[in-house]
């Protein structure tokens, strides 16, 4: 499995829009996709909401970009996130995280970070970690290069290109 993880500096700056044209990419190349929009809760433990939720929500437009599998995971700790990950059944071909504090925990193979937003809502260290940063709103070119570099990630999973083995 692959992880693929969006996050930004802050709310409404084009995470979910981003994180549905890499879903419809994928699945376009044959991938089985999980989107899971993940965000840290105060307790304990891990709260699962399926998807794909009402309509105009964010796990509903995973569903309708084509994710086989769409959830709004809570979770307490990286241990909680990371259980919820080695439970999921069928194992996706790819899980698409949309989230700053889960993609800080997971060590995706692909992070995409969006600056923009509130001022003092950075985060330098994904930004740091990041595969590749966009300013919001994403200009095409920036929206070219998320793709191009997820497509280079799922090659391999799918067969197709020339990076498959």
């Amino acid at each position: 499995m692959k992880t693929v993880a969006v996050a930004s500096a802050g709310r409404d700056l084009g995470k979910t829009t981003l994180a549905c044209v890499l879903i419809r990419d994928m699945v376009s190349s044959g991938c089985r996709v999980t989107a899971v929009k993940a965000r840290p809760l105060g307790s304990t433990g891990v709260r699962v909401l399926p998807g794909p939720g009402r309509e105009g929500s964010d796990t509903h437009r995973f569903s309708v970009a084509g994710a086989s599998v769409q959830a709004l995971v809570d979770f307490a700790s990286a241990d909680a996130l990371e259980g919820f990950i080695r439970c999921l059944d069928p194992v996706p071909d790819v899980l698409l995280v949309e989230g700053g504090t889960a993609a800080g925990i997971l060590a995706p193979d692909l992070m995409i970070y969006i600056t923009g937003g509130v001022s003092g809502c950075e985060r330098p260290a994904l930004e740091a970690a990041a595969d590749l940063v966009i300013e919001s709103p994403p200009a095409r070119e920036a929206m070219e290069r998320a793709r191009e570099l997820a497509a280079a990630l799922v090659n391999p999973v799918t067969g197709h290109g020339e990076e498959a083995g």
